[in-house]
């Protein structure tokens, strides 16, 4: 039940993420930037890593950037297969190229980091409850990744996607914080 519970709402909340105009993501995605900028856990983390947005997600391109500029050491995921990924270092936008499933990746020059050199994890999500569970694509990717690190995980989503229950499972790994265009959610 679960698990088709989840299926109709990852379908419902692509739907609707879909549907918002290009105006209205920008403007929600550079509040969300700006927030998790400001934010003490992105301060002090010396490593970060950060999905790369794709299509309607929540876009992180000014979070990247930003971090290569203030001289964090950045990584991006890396897709192996199987619901397995690998964190690995850039330098800069130019490291990227077209990956699995269409979506930004690491060039074969960049350098795979460990799980546990890894301050702070910037993670997409279709939706998310308070609690800190997300819903994410249902792959297992991240959550087979954010098993193996110690590091602070913060999930970007939109406020209208902050939802009472998400069917999180006992697979699913919580999340530290939420951070969306008008507030920060502490777990």
């Amino acid at each position: 039940m679960c698990q088709q519970n989840k299926k109709l709402l990852r379908k419902k909340m692509k739907e609707q993420r879909n549907a918002l105009s290009v105006y209205i993501r920008k403007a929600n995605d550079e509040k969300i930037a700006e927030n998790i900028i400001k934010s003490s856990i992105f301060k002090n983390a010396k490593s970060i890593f950060c999905y790369c947005s794709f299509y309607s997600e929540i876009s992180t391109i000014n979070i990247i950037k930003y971090a290569l500029q203030n001289n964090k050491t950045v990584c991006v995921p890396k897709t192996i297969g199987n619901g397995i990924m690998t964190a690995n270092k850039i330098l800069s936008l130019d490291d990227l190229e077209i990956g699995n499933y269409g979506i930004l990746e690491p060039n074969l020059n960049c350098e795979q980091t460990r799980e546990n050199a890894i301050d702070l994890c910037i993670i997409p999500c279709l939706a998310a409850d308070k609690n800190g569970h997300r819903l994410g694509y249902g792959g297992g990717y991240y959550d087979r990744f954010l098993a193996k690190t110690n590091a602070k995980k913060a999930i970007l989503c939109y406020d209208d996607r902050i939802l009472a229950n998400v069917f999180a499972e006992s697979h699913d790994i919580p999340c530290d914080f939420i951070f969306t265009e008008s507030q920060v959610i502490s777990i």
